[in-house]
């Protein structure tokens, strides 16, 4: 309402005021959220609080992709906190000069996958494991070619 004239004001003048107001304004607390270059691949550090949807919704993303990048069970809603998330899908190859990597005590086939950003099956492939076998400490993974066969 304008004192002046007794008018009301033009919708829409209002609306391009108010928004005008909110333009350097977010709702996001993660907006400046730091990102990381793994392997070529754009990833994230999952925060205190942090579910895969809410990271999905924050990158506009859909559910499906961040569970599909990061080889997780649709079941797994949470993430421990400083977890490397992808947000785009991981590669088939570690970069080059990893051709290899020894597998360290409390590791898992899955946390090396997250760590070289490479696709699980890709792994699992590449040393002629199986889906439900694990690795052991002590033991060579190859990241970037086959594994030879034993003879």
């Amino acid at each position: 309402y304008d004192p002046n004239d007794g008018k009301l004001p033009n919708a829409a003048d209002v609306k391009k005021k108010v928004m005008k107001s909110f333009d350097n304004f977010t709702l996001n607390p993660y907006d400046q959220r730091p990102t990381l270059e793994v392997n070529g691949l754009t990833a994230i550090r999952s925060m205190a609080g942090d579910t895969y949807e809410s990271i999905a919704r924050e990158f506009d993303l859909k559910d499906w992709e961040i569970i599909t990048y990061n080889d997780l069970d649709k079941d797994d809603i949470q993430p421990e906190v400083g977890a490397l998330i992808y947000l785009e899908r991981k590669r088939f190859s570690a970069p080059k000069g990893k051709d290899k990597h020894t597998v360290k005590p409390g590791e898992s086939l899955w946390s090396i996958s997250q760590d070289y950003g490479v696709r699980m099956k890709s792994l699992i492939r590449k040393n002629h494991l199986s889906d439900d076998e694990g690795v052991k400490a002590g033991e060579q993974l190859y990241l970037r070619k086959r594994k030879p066969k034993k003879k």
